[in-house]
């Protein structure tokens, strides 16, 4: 049908190449002079409220103008009934709660304001003190709110244990173990800092003290197991001689120094350089030492002031925000050889991981490679960032070929040695995958293991069919084998590290689809039948944290930018660009576009901890509905091409 002289198709390809235009250039005005992109990651008020909790640890008074400015947002991001989610138009959370509700207390608040006792009885109706995980309670005990002896044991000889003991720290998850290694530190000494007794919230437990930890109704349990290695800890903490504490506590401070070195703190996120902070107080070290100064210091790096209210961000993401940025641009038509790509490249170049990291304790024959997430840290390359650094080199014409390939090369051998034993990728880890350590008391922030997910896996096929490898390398098959296990019976994929199923369903079709599998087939049809299925009203596609708690949620909520370009993406990548669903959420997409040629999202879409800790990266919002405007693009521009080679050959 025509309508004007121009099809409907045309028109359409017109409006997405000119929102595509804006689009571009708003990125590229974004980029910074030194050749990289960053913009905020937003984290829920956990982060604020343990700043709160650290700096009255170390003494600050209430009255303190960071304390004060901290307070000010708490109150800004109090929700009608009192509490605070986990993510934004969430549910209230007992820990967040609970933290606040003391942060909030600590600044000043009196209990007798209204908007504090409504904070009060939502904590108790959710269940008070006993309901929060380990990490709150010794965030509360460390000031004397809660009894160290009704927390989870977190043994500091845990470091002891060698790499082939079934339980050792590089069984954790990388994330993990850069906790609960200066955790066990903390542990060990049991620290307390008495509050004033108008900052107490000790009385917040039920039953008017601490409750054991319950048990399982069933005898054999995981979780019973856990329970019982617990109270024998305990028994060995109680005891007064411990053999080889000294020694552990030696070797924990050592370990945790030695990865803050090229580093933005231990880990390069929040609770581990709060951690590094205490432990360091608690083995001596005075707040002039210049370990504690540096670690003060990368905290001060994740304040975000807004006149004199203060948040904090639970890391930075520069290496994640200019990689896809550079893809996005890429997608989007911007020449190769751009000079702002090129610098953009160069600057991740400079962040190539040259040294042996924790991957190498269980990946012993792998040499070092890869990239990071952060501005630094060395020690914790991942896969994720390594898998998109590959992918936007891979389309570069870089003036310098030979340092391109050199970083290609390493990066490739290391992300494939990297491979789980069950063709999966994890995100910075190997074979990390014993599900009985999430049992254990002090792992109750459901990121105790890193097990090989759908989302990775398909994403690293992606961009190793850039490189040349296909279906028939027996790596690439067992990779598919784990892909097609995990695909639920409507069709859709889990998404670990996005929100939720649309964020795995996407990265999994566009996968398979590059790697060479047909598009017509049943596994990627399933797929896009559930994106179709999925789509609101409006034309876009939406999916609360929600979904991660109840799976009936899964596809369900309010339209995003980011959320829309990804089942674009995965409905593309399905053959469907002609479809009826792709034209109306393209229209969502060039309808929400602003006259900046960016777009809002005020929703969480990221993924920490599922059911714990979700992040809203300030970018996802930008370069991802860019990708898909240039992947639509992209997949018109093949098709007019094969037409114009199809009359070509008639022709002939």
């Amino acid at each position: 049908m025509k309508k004007n002289g121009k099809s409907t198709h045309n028109r359409m390809s017109d409006r997405v190449r000119n929102a595509s235009e804006a689009a571009t250039k708003w990125l590229l005005a974004e980029q910074k002079p030194d050749g990289h992109w960053v913009a905020e990651l937003e984290g829920d008020t956990l982060t604020a409220c343990e700043y709160v909790m650290l700096l009255t640890f170390l003494g600050y008074p209430g009255t303190h103008p960071k304390i004060q400015a901290l307070a000010r947002y708490l109150v800004k991001k109090r929700n009608a009934e009192g509490g605070w989610p986990i993510f934004e138009g969430g549910p209230s959370e007992i820990n967040n709660c609970v933290k606040g509700f003391l942060s909030l207390k600590i600044a000043g608040h009196s209990e007798s304001e209204p908007e504090m006792q409504k904070t009060r009885q939502l904590i108790l109706k959710l269940g008070g003190l006993d309901k929060c995980n380990s990490f709150t309670k010794m965030y509360l005990a460390m000031l004397g709110q809660f009894p160290w002896n009704a927390c989870p044991c977190v043994p500091a000889e845990l470091i002891l244990f060698p790499d082939w003991f079934y339980l050792n720290i590089y069984a954790m998850s990388s994330w993990s173990r850069t906790i609960v290694v200066p955790l066990s530190i903390i542990f060990a000494h049991k620290p307390v800092v008495r509050l004033p007794e108008a900052g107490s919230v000790a009385d917040l437990c039920l039953h008017g003290k601490p409750q054991q930890l319950p048990w399982s109704q069933k005898l054999f349990t995981w979780k019973n197991f856990w329970l019982v290695v617990n109270k024998l800890l305990w028994a060995h903490e109680n005891f007064p001689f411990k053999p080889f504490r000294q020694k552990a506590l030696k070797m924990s401070l050592d370990w945790t120094l030695a990865r803050t070195h090229n580093s933005d703190g231990l880990g390069a996120i929040f609770p581990p350089i709060v951690n590094t902070v205490v432990a360091l107080r608690c083995m001596g070290h005075s707040m002039d030492d210049p370990h504690v100064r540096e670690a003060m210091r990368q905290l001060e790096l994740l304040e975000i002031w807004e006149g004199d209210v203060l948040r904090m961000q639970p890391c930075k993401s520069p290496v994640w925000d200019t990689i896809i940025s550079s893809i996005a641009l890429l997608e989007a038509g911007l020449d190769p050889a751009h000079p702002q790509l090129i610098k953009a490249a160069d600057w991740v170049l400079d962040r190539e991981v040259r040294t042996v990291g924790d991957w190498a304790h269980v990946n012993k024959q792998g040499k070092p490679g890869g990239f990071y997430f952060e501005y630094a840290n060395e020690p914790y390359p991942d896969n994720d960032d390594t898998c998109y650094a590959l992918l936007a080199f891979s389309r570069l014409q870089h003036p310098e070929p030979a340092r391109l390939r050199g970083a290609i090369k390493r990066a490739l051998d290391w992300l494939w040695s990297m491979q789980n034993d069950d063709g999966s990728w994890g995100a910075f880890d190997k074979n990390n995958n014993k599900a009985c350590l999430e049992a254990m008391p002090f792992a109750d922030h459901n990121a105790m293991i890193d097990p090989g997910t759908a989302d990775i896996t398909a994403r690293i096929l992606e961009m190793l069919s850039a490189y040349g490898y296909d279906q028939a390398d027996p790596r690439v098959r067992k990779a598919l084998d784990f892909i097609y296990k995990d695909q639920a019976p409507d069709g859709s994929w889990f998404g670990r590290w996005g929100t939720n199923f649309i964020y795995g369903t996407w990265q999994v079709l566009k996968g398979l689809r590059c790697i060479g599998i047909d598009p017509r087939s049943e596994v990627m049809q399933r797929g896009a039948r559930w994106l179709k299925s999925v789509q609101n009203e409006d034309g876009g596609w939406g999916e609360t944290c929600d979904s991660y708690e109840d799976e009936r949620l899964k596809g369900k909520g309010p339209s995003t930018a980011s959320q829309t370009a990804w089942a674009l993406m995965g409905l593309i990548a399905a053959g469907e660009e002609h479809g009826a669903e792709v034209e109306r959420g393209l229209g969502y997409l060039l309808e929400s576009q602003n006259e900046h040629g960016t777009w809002e999202e005020e929703w969480f879409t990221g993924t920490g901890f599922p059911k714990v800790y979700y992040l809203r990266y300030h970018y996802y919002r930008h370069y991802f509905p860019l990708f898909a405007l240039g992947m639509y693009q992209r997949s018109m521009r093949s098709e007019t091409s094969e037409v114009v080679s199809i009359g070509a050959r008639r022709k002939r």
